[in-house]
């Protein structure tokens, strides 16, 4: 969740859980250290109903985000996590990010919050190398990666043999910034100034490919958006998509999407894209 008004947050939580949403993805670090306590006294007295995920790794401390791996800092957040989310245990704790050494100290750690019950599977936020490292070790129930039109290799052969190993997968900006569209072009408001040039600064390469997809825009009956993220969730190794949004509209729109499946012409389509 980004740091906007609380009523907003809320009112996005009760349509998810509406919509049939459940799972939510947070981390210590979101919103300023806010998203875990928000989404906590938003759950209260529904939390048994919905699969919650945090993670641990990153830290927010005097306004910066903190990488920490040590025992000591990942036992301080979970157990902060957990208060802050009104539960005893999480559904899965995950590493965000893959540390540079998976060491003996971070492992047992892991295995430890499992064995208590702070956590039923275990899991990391990472890249493709990450995801690589995660899959040798034989600790991880999850990874969560970036998935999507746009990137589509190697990822769809870790997916694959993720799925051999027993390891279910989670995608991570399965939109991608939304850099197949056209729409990012369309200035309405200030907001959509920093937008644009956010994804020049941050999401160059990704937005030069994102045009090769120009073509989800002329199909008849769908938005691009839905295009996009149907064809993730057609991936049949795929266990969820982690969407963020601040929009009732989008939420709604991005639920509609997730219950259709994208036609198999335009799934070929993205997929001969070199």
């Amino acid at each position: 969740m980004e740091m906007f008004d609380e009523r907003i947050a809320k009112n996005l939580v009760d349509i998810a859980l509406d919509s049939g949403v459940n799972f939510f993805d947070t981390g210590p670090n979101y919103s300023g250290a806010n998203a875990e306590t928000r989404l906590g006294k938003m759950l209260a007295g529904r939390a048994s109903n919905v699969f919650i995920g945090t993670k641990c790794g990153t830290h927010y401390v005097n306004g910066r985000h903190i990488k920490d791996y040590s025992t000591p800092a990942l036992t301080r957040s979970l157990q902060e996590s957990l208060k802050k989310l009104r539960v005893d245990h999480v559904d899965m704790l995950q590493l965000h990010d893959m540390p540079r050494k998976l060491d003996d100290e971070i492992i047992r750690f892991l295995l430890d919050a499992k064995q208590k019950g702070d956590t039923r599977l275990l899991g990391v936020s990472t890249n493709i190398p990450g995801a690589e490292v995660a899959l040798a070790s034989g600790v991880f129930d999850f990874v969560m990666i970036e998935y999507n039109v746009i990137k589509r290799n190697p990822e769809q052969d870790l997916i694959d043999r993720c799925a051999r190993a027993g390891m279910g997968v989670m995608v991570k900006s399965p939109l991608a910034q939304t850099m197949y569209s056209n729409e990012i072009f369309k200035i309405r408001k200030l907001a959509d100034i920093w937008y644009f040039l956010r994804a020049l600064k941050n999401h160059r390469g990704k937005f030069l490919e994102g045009r090769k997809y120009n073509f989800l825009a002329d199909v008849e009956g769908a938005s691009c958006h839905d295009l996009a993220l149907q064809y993730v969730l057609a991936n049949p190794h795929v266990s969820c998509a982690i969407i963020g949004t601040t929009r009732p509209a989008h939420l709604a729109s991005n639920f509609a999407a997730s219950l259709k499946q994208i036609p198999e012409d335009i799934k070929k389509r993205i997929e001969q894209v070199r």
